[in-house]
């Protein structure tokens, strides 16, 4: 006979998991918009700047992390069957792209740098100073990314509380870096945050209807993706030229990840050698 207790168990982690995101969500959201207008705001960035806690070179390497492309192909290469990371990861950019663009319209906010001037801010590589502050970009891609990773690997069976944790931290750290760039609020990091993991979220289950509906995604899919990426990589000005090797370091697994997905798909699938 089954066990009550352990069908009770497993029925309520889906329950458990929603809560969990729910509550990160929103904790990072009230967050972000406490500090918005308030003096915590600048005081809490003055704080982070004051400590010397990476080198600059390790921040501007963490920040470039949060770039658009770099994450789709970072969530792409993990999934190596379906293309619903890549899907996913896109579908994150292209639904969190609008909403920034959306609130940086709305909500006018002066750049750190522009606010408090070139004596009182040092920055790290870029030099941003619009008034198109909030929410952060970085922020939004970076932690739609980790989001996406960690069900990904909690659906497949692979990722345990440890890896889920390392995975937030890791976007956390991206997210801080914005601010420890001065390119940033630490406001916009919080909202940033909370959209990208609302976003992330949002795609996942997307994906997802459309693998019931329509059967698993083809890789192929994904094939395509990181290609367009990889061709579209080298002519974005992402304004940190000193961490252009890590950059190289990423497209580079990509054609890897490719050329893998095309040996896998066309040779051992067409049975021309053993599979292994």
């Amino acid at each position: 006979m089954p066990n009550n207790n352990n069908t009770a168990v497993l029925a309520s982690r889906p329950v458990v998991a929603l809560a969990f995101w729910a509550c990160l969500t929103a904790g990072l959201l009230g967050i972000g918009l406490v500090l918005h207008n308030t003096p915590w705001n600048l005081e809490l960035m003055v704080w982070a700047r004051a400590g010397a806690w990476l080198p600059p070179y390790l921040w501007m390497s963490i920040t470039v992390l949060g770039t658009g492309w770099v994450t789709i192909l970072l969530v792409s290469m993990l999934d190596r069957h379906t293309s619903l990371c890549s899907l996913s990861a896109i579908g994150a950019l292209i639904l969190g792209g609008l909403l920034v663009t959306q609130i940086k319209h709305w909500v006018p906010s002066p750049r750190p740098l522009r606010a408090l001037g070139s004596e009182s801010l040092q920055v790290i590589g870029q030099h941003l100073s619009g008034m198109n502050s909030m929410p952060s970009g970085h922020a939004l891609s970076a932690m739609a990314a980790v989001t996406v990773m960690i069900l990904f690997l909690r659906a497949n069976g692979r990722g345990g509380l440890v890896v889920a944790l390392l995975l937030l931290t890791s976007g956390l750290l991206v997210s801080a870096s914005r601010v420890a760039v001065g390119a940033h609020w630490p406001a916009d990091v919080f909202v940033g945050a909370a959209l990208g993991i609302a976003t992330g979220l949002l795609c996942w289950k997307f994906s997802l209807v459309c693998q019931q509906r329509w059967g698993p995604l083809s890789p192929k899919l994904s094939i395509f993706f990181e290609f367009l990426v990889v061709c579209y990589a080298p002519f974005e000005k992402n304004g940190y030229p000193e961490v252009q090797p890590l950059l190289w370091f990423i497209m580079a697994a990509a054609v890897v990840s490719i050329a893998c997905r095309l040996y896998r798909l066309y040779w051992v699938a067409g049975n021309r050698i053993p599979a292994g």
